[in-house]
């Protein structure tokens, strides 16, 4: 399962570290479960939300991502029968680009040393997934207060 959603991860990440928005975007709603709002929104009305909201650091804007836990049935759904499954994700940038895609002062890790030439930063994102047509989707993604 770990190997599945980091795969799915990557993908998405590696996409918003690279490409433009909106083939971001359009990878992004590829993985997303139909009950995720993300995957019914125009393109261009997704962009601009996450460019006015604390995903905009998503969109390119990011040095690098590392995934640090993933937990396995975070969360279980008995009505449903569904199991719902998270990954933290590490997402740096300096401290400049933060503060400029909404990352509020007590949402983000500052450098430990002051060896940190690039003043970088990061913050974390928790990914929920649900596995649908055993496949995981993604269910949401929120910034993790620290």
């Amino acid at each position: 399962e770990d190997k599945e959603i980091k795969q799915v991860l990557d993908n998405v990440l590696t996409s918003f570290k690279n490409n433009d928005a909106k083939k971001s975007m359009e990878n992004l709603k590829l993985y997303c479960a139909s009950s995720n709002p993300i995957k019914s929104q125009r393109l261009d009305k997704l962009i601009e939300t996450f460019n006015n909201s604390k995903y905009g650091i998503l969109l390119a804007k990011f040095h690098d991502y590392s995934i640090l836990d993933y937990n396995d049935n975070y969360y279980l759904d008995t009505d449903f029968n569904m199991s719902y499954y998270s990954a933290d994700v590490k997402v740096e940038a300096d401290y400049k680009t933060m503060i400029y895609n909404s990352i509020q002062f007590d949402d983000m890790y500052y450098p430990e040393s002051n060896n940190n030439k690039n003043n970088m930063c990061y913050v974390i994102y928790r990914w929920v997934f649900k596995k649908v047509d055993n496949k995981f989707m993604i269910e949401s993604c929120y910034l993790l207060p620290k």
